[in-house]
């Protein structure tokens, strides 16, 4: 049989774009792929049957550091405003009315009876702790679960309390872990917040749409 050998050569500049194509195709890749990351993953909790995402200090600008920023507005007459910019609440008052919650904390986030009934559901050696590693607590300490004040007003040096999971409990017994009304911080709004907890050690599960079908 004839043997023929063939040698196949490539000029510097197809080399060139050959190399920069690849590089091209990688930082594509490389982008979607941070593109994928950086997108709020969604969870679906058998329990309740509702889907939720994570939401902590670094997915805010404040970084939770303003509990409440405190808004005036005239709209046809004078009241005042509090915008959370963390998951704290929301209040709003007339001119010298006494402040109240507009939004009720289980229409937005994970409440405590919530959380309770997922440990109720817990079988064997399963623990709440393992049960919420993935959405949150490998970067937190704090699973807030209810807003609730102390009486008197919060206008009035107040200390800010809400019932909370911590992440340091790892037995399945009921309502192990579970801290009533623990503070984390109190204030003087606008004039102060004395964290008591850092707000990076915090995280909710904020209620989510459920993801689009492809």
């Amino acid at each position: 049989m004839p043997y023929e050998h063939w040698e196949f050569y490539i000029s510097d500049e197809d080399l060139a774009h050959w190399t920069a194509v690849q590089e091209g195709i990688r930082k594509q890749e490389a982008l979607e792929q941070q593109q994928r990351d950086a997108a709020p993953r969604i969870y679906y909790c058998n329990t309740t049957g509702k889907w939720y995402t994570t939401f902590k200090a670094s997915d805010t600008a404040s970084k939770w550091n303003d509990a409440l920023e405190h808004q005036s507005k005239l709209d046809g007459k004078s009241y005042e405003q509090w915008n959370a910019s963390s998951p704290f609440g929301r209040h709003t008052a007339g001119k010298g009315a006494q402040l109240y919650l507009d939004v009720e904390w289980t229409t937005r986030y994970m409440g405590t009876s919530d959380v309770k009934k997922m440990q109720e559901r817990l079988r064997g050696d399963a623990t709440l702790k393992s049960e919420l590693e993935e959405v949150g607590f490998s970067t937190a300490k704090y699973l807030i679960t209810s807003e609730k004040f102390t009486k008197g007003g919060w206008r009035n040096d107040d200390y800010w309390k809400m019932d909370t999971f911590e992440i340091a409990s790892s037995s399945s017994k009921k309502d192990s872990g579970f801290t009533a009304i623990k503070e984390h911080f109190k204030g003087m709004f606008p004039r102060y917040v004395e964290w008591h907890t850092d707000p990076a050690d915090m995280f909710v599960l904020k209620i989510a749409d459920a993801p689009a079908k492809n």
